[in-house]
């Protein structure tokens, strides 16, 4: 035993030719190393398991052998044998899985400066690195940009979407395939023959689609079976020790099925649940059976079949007893099962009744006689009518039976019914009184005669032994309702027949009673909900509102309300709710009696929708009069000016595809669009107060707000006083400092203020904005009520599932509390309480919020039966990849306290080009055609700094004012413009400092500044001048300015009047040198 080496390492490729199904991967790195075109980092991306270390590491051999053959490792020299003893220096293997912090990658730094002792190459190979931490990669970023010419990186990652694009830029990426069951399957066969154990290829085949293209899971599952077979494999042995289900056991299903015994079918699943699989387990094995039969029946499709030998064979001969239609029908009720398992709370009773489902198409095939879907029959019955006693088969019952009428089923003959031991078929009778009269009809009478006869058939079967028990029940009139009567099949028995038999036998006290009460039913229930039509309207607008449209359609005729729904899905829900909707219903319409619904689905509603955009302005325009205003002195499609309010200027416009062209979509849940055209919706977005001033990170879901307002929506912009107590674990790797409720409060202040010049909240309009904080209805909730209402809807794998709290458990940052752990329920919770309040359908957020949004729905779903979706936008980021938002002091904040409008507006000046053209669509009002002839006169002069200096205008007027704007362009003008002496000195303090941070600065005592002349100043007082001379000379030829005016004489006094702001100096040596003279 202690000789045993695993099949994975002992038959690990060593050379790129034994490498198994990866030929594009090795031809491609042989030819690089032919050619001497290495490049310095290479990512090798793929599923686990299918050789992408495999590779790095015969690549690294290759390029470090002394004595190559080819492209090939010889083996031979001392570089090789080194390798292959693990002793080589020139080779570093690091699996960042568990080393991805700083440390380890600076520990990696430092050994490539190394230069390699052995070889010509030092080869660093980095698993898993997609573990690596943001950090780390930042780290590791500047080594990759400029590597040593010794050094090559290979990167090696089975998620690539995880590595940032910076990394990604800089390295040769190779895509590894998931290795094809055919060549798992060969290679497992020289595996076998070297080691002497003999294999069908049925066994293999399985062995390879088990482990799911992965060869090193194949090995390992082929180790395993060689334990428990021993050096034979059998297929039955391989398919218990690797806990699957094996063909044996799809391939009898799919035959049962076919036959139409569903009992049979039912059996066999019982004994699958009792191996100990699940039910949905079995049933996408056995709808990927059905699949591989339905490719099977052709044969230009086979090559799409991963299967060889016998295994082939039997797919081909099984398919070909297959008809498509039955294939078609069972992959599809499987396909829709797979849809609901996982919300079902019994997966067994689903997967039977799928099974029973497919087996009516079975008998459907075998029995085509009936050309109709067969229900199954009603399992409570009523009393029979009187006994007719199982007549003898005769010649003449074969008679083929008339054409039924449209409204009747056919059935089959009685002699198909009689053929059957054990079952018989009574005489149907057209009246009671002819029941009870009824005698037991001669042998020759057809039942196709019987049948025609009868104008309203009532089809019972009647056990023998019940001849004596139906004669006092005889004259009781009985109505029952038509049933279908199904024969016994060759292949089993069929669903209508054993529940027939297992039904129990009634006395004559239950027949007499079996007739139920006819139910009360109001003759003015039309005149009365017709009357009542508005209050039901309203009634079904607070219950439901998703349900509105449809009821704004309803018809009543008699008691029965009929209205059409434009999807199945909205057809359950209704259906869910109906006994509620109709107690109500029946109480405010003051309707005595039963009400009865009636959901039917047209989908020319959802066609009938306005399309064309004067459809849909006009169709808002209609909900919302106010929408479709413009206000005095506005142009339609005009810019718009800054004063106006947004919700009375601006036409009515399509808001996701404003958006759209915009940029500013990232996810769209289905079903966002049809909402928003279908009324005038309400939206929300969370702002974290945990500051007392939003900054241009917030800017952008304000201005999501902005543009849905606009298009005549209602936005609410929601404060999270509760949640900021909290702290959102989304795209943080740390716990964040909690707000007192005294801090929490004074920020909502400061805020609302900040969004007051952004949205309209002090309208009359029905769109007008609002703003809540969720502290309000979360302070009032205790812990207890709050797990106990909502904790138990949401479960915690749900929760665990999301990004933002995967990202904390895998490594990144210290973990996560329980209290941060809670807030993506918080925050479903605030989506929920709008939802019931306000009737908010909608959350917008960025793309970091889409898992907490996302709750926010399945628990609006779960918790109030009703339909809510969520939109995201980009996390805004700059060209380089950089965090937008950021400067190198910090946030650049809303509010002129923290960042003056002159830094505000150099911010957006100062974009790059790539930038500004994004930006200018995402952070203005600015229409596409305009912003189209801005960004065309840009690339034309790009020089000009046209496109900036818009944004930049745009940006700062809404956010500041347009004087403040003014003030920041004289300001810029003055360090990059001709500005005045007069304009230098009505700047404030702030600003001025701001315009000449990073000047030279002298502070001198304003005692000795006051007449001390201006040489003396520059030349011996400060180093603006090295020398009186040069001061003499530069002022004497016009190039020296004191606060933006010429200096003529040297010798001229500095005065009171001469200090800007009582304490300022500017000096200005030629063209570009400024230095900031301060009197203390």
């Amino acid at each position: 035993m202690s000789d045993f080496i695993v099949s994975a390492r002992k038959y690990r490729p060593a050379t790129f030719s034994s490498v198994v199904g990866q030929k594009h991967i090795t031809s491609t790195l042989k030819n690089a190393i032919e050619r001497g075109q290495l490049a310095h980092a290479y990512l090798f991306c793929g599923p686990r398991g299918v050789g992408k270390t495999t590779c790095a590491r015969i690549f690294a051999k290759a390029i470090n052998c002394l004595h190559p053959e080819g492209a090939e490792a010889c083996n031979a020299c001392e570089s090789c044998r080194s390798f292959n003893d693990g002793r080589s220096l020139n080779i570093h293997e690091l699996d960042a899985a568990s080393n991805n912090s700083v440390e380890d990658i600076r520990s990696l730094i430092e050994q490539v400066r190394i230069i390699p002792q052995v070889g010509r190459y030092s080869v660093f190979i980095i698993d898993e690195v997609h573990m690596l931490s943001a950090a780390a990669f930042n780290a590791f970023l500047k080594t990759l940009e400029e590597p040593p010419a010794h050094a090559i990186f290979i990167l090696a990652t089975t998620e690539k979407h995880k590595i940032i694009p910076t990394i990604l830029s800089r390295c040769q990426i190779y895509d590894f395939n998931r290795i094809r069951v055919e060549d798992s399957v060969e290679y497992l066969k020289y595996i076998a023959s070297q080691e002497g154990i003999t294999a069908d290829d049925e066994s293999l085949n399985l062995i390879a689609q088990k482990a799911d293209g992965g060869m090193r899971d194949a090995l390992s599952m082929f180790d395993k079976a060689v334990s428990f077979c021993g050096q034979e494999l059998r297929y039955q042995e391989v398919a218990q020790t690797l806990n699957v289900l094996d063909y044996d056991t799809y391939f009898s299903m799919t035959e049962t099925l076919l036959s139409g015994n569903y009992v049979e079918a039912l059996l066999s699943f019982d004994n699958v649940l009792a191996r100990g699989f699940s039910g949905q387990t079995f049933m996408a094995g056995l709808n990927r059976h059905l699949r591989d039969l339905l490719v099977a029946r052709n044969e230009p499709s086979l090559r799409l079949l991963e299967f060889t030998g016998t295994l082939m064979e039997r797919y081909r001969t099984q398919a070909a007893a297959c008809p498509p239609e039955f294939l078609f029908g069972a992959i599809s009720l499987l396909t829709d099962l797979d849809g609901k398992i996982r919300q079902s709370s019994n997966q067994r009773l689903l997967v039977e009744l799928g099974l029973m489902k497919i087996a009516g198409l079975g008998q459907k095939k075998i029995n085509p006689v009936d050309p109709v879907n067969l229900p199954l029959p009603e399992l409570v019955r009523t009393a029979p009518a009187q006994s007719a006693p199982a007549r003898p088969q005769s010649t003449q019952q074969t008679a083929p039976a008339p054409a039924p009428q449209p409204a009747t089923v056919q059935r089959p003959t009685a002699a198909t019914a009689e053929s059957s031991p054990g079952i018989a078929a009574s005489a149907p009778a057209a009246t009671p009184a002819a029941k009870a009269a009824a005698d037991p009809a001669p042998p020759a009478t057809s039942a196709a005669a019987r049948t025609s006869a009868m104008p309203t058939p009532s089809i019972q079967p009647v056990p023998e032994r019940t001849q004596a028990a139906a004669t006092p029940v005889s004259t009781q009139p009985q109505t029952a309702r038509p049933r279908p009567v199904q024969s016994r099949l060759a292949s089993g028995i069929s669903i209508s027949a054993l529940i027939n038999d297992a039904a129990p036998e009634p006395d004559t006290e239950t027949a007499v009673h079996a007739a139920a009460p006819q139910p009360v039913i109001d003759p003015l229930s039309a005149e009365k909900l017709e009357t009542t039509r508005e209050k039901i309207l309203t009634l079904v607008r607070e219950m439901r509102p998703r349900f509105v449209a449809a009821f704004e359609r309803m018809q009543f005729q008699g008691h029965v309300i009929r209205i059409a729904v434009p999807s199945e899905a909205l057809r359950e829900e209704i259906l869910r709710n109906k006994t509620e909707l109709l107690l109500r219903i029946a109480e405010t319409s003051g309707v005595q009696g039963m009400l009865e619904l009636d959901v039917t689905i047209n989908e020319e509603i959802r066609a009938a929708r306005p399309i064309k955009l004067e459809d849909r302005v006009k169709y808002m325009t209609e909900k919302n009069p106010l929408a479709g205003r413009v206000a005095p002195g506005a142009r339609p499609g005009g810019r718009i000016k800054h004063k106006v309010k947004p919700n009375t200027q601006m036409a009515i416009k399509n808001f996701v595809e404003e958006l759209e062209w915009r940029g500013m979509i990232h996810s769209i849940m289905p079903g966002t669009q049809e909402q928003l055209q279908k009324e005038m919706s309400t939206a929300y977005v969370g702002i974290d107060p945990t500051a007392d001033s939003l900054h241009i990170g917030h800017l952008v879901s304000v201005m999501i707000l902005k543009h849905f307002q606009m298009c005549g929506h209602r936005p609410i912009a929601l404060v999270g006083g509760a949640t900021g107590m909290i702290g959102d674990p989304s795209g943080k790797s740390q716990e964040r400092n909690l707000l007192d409720e005294k801090t929490l409060r004074h920020n909502q202040e400061a805020i609302k203020k900040q969004l007051a010049k952004l949205l309209d909240f002090e309208s009359d309009a029905p769109n007008a904005a609002m703003l809540v904080n969720n502290y309000d209805w979360m302070k009032g909730i205790t812990f207890l009520d709050f797990i106990r209402d909502i904790g138990k809807l949401i479960t915690v794998n749900y929760m665990m599932a999301k990004d933002s709290v995967k990202k904390r458990f895998n490594g990144e940052g210290e973990g996560m509390s329980f209290t941060e752990f809670t807030y993506q329920l918080v925050q479903a919770y605030d989506f929920l309480h709008l939802y019931e309040t306000v009737g908010c359908k909608l959350q917008l957020g960025g793309a970091d919020q889409w898992g907490n949004i996302t709750t926010g729905t399945e628990l609006i779903r779960r918790k109030a039966g009703g339909e809510a979706f969520a939109l995201t936008c980009p996390l805004i980021t700059k060209a380089d990849g950089t965090k937008f938002g950021k400067t190198e002091s910090g946030n650049v904040w809303l509010d002129p306290r923290y960042t003056s409008p002159y830094k505000f507006y150099q911010f957006w000046l100062n974009t790059s080009d790539e930038d500004a053209k994004r930006y200018i669509k995402i952070f203005t009002l600015l229409d596409k055609q305009t912003i189209d002839d801005l960004i065309a006169e840009h690339d034309a002069a790009p020089h000009l700094r046209i496109l900036q200096k818009r944004l930049a205008q745009e940006v700062t007027v809404m956010i500041h004012s347009q004087e403040e704007y003014e003030k920041a362009v004289e300001a810029s003008n003055i360090l990059f413009g001709g500005a005045t002496s007069e304009a230098l000195r009505k700047l404030d303090e702030q600003t001025l400092l701001q315009v000449f941070e990073g000047v030279p600065q002298y502070k001198i005592a304003r005692a000795e500044l006051i007449g001390l002349p201006f040489i003396e100043l520059c030349a011996e007082r400060s180093d603006i001048f090295p020398s009186k001379g040069e001061c003499r000379k530069m002022v004497q030829a016009g190039g020296v300015s004191l606060n933006k005016e010429k200096v003529a004489d040297p010798m001229r006094a500095i005065a009171e009047s001469d200090l800007i702001d009582g304490k300022y100096l500017l000096v200005q040596k030629g063209k570009k040198n400024y230095y900031l003279v301060i009197a203390e």
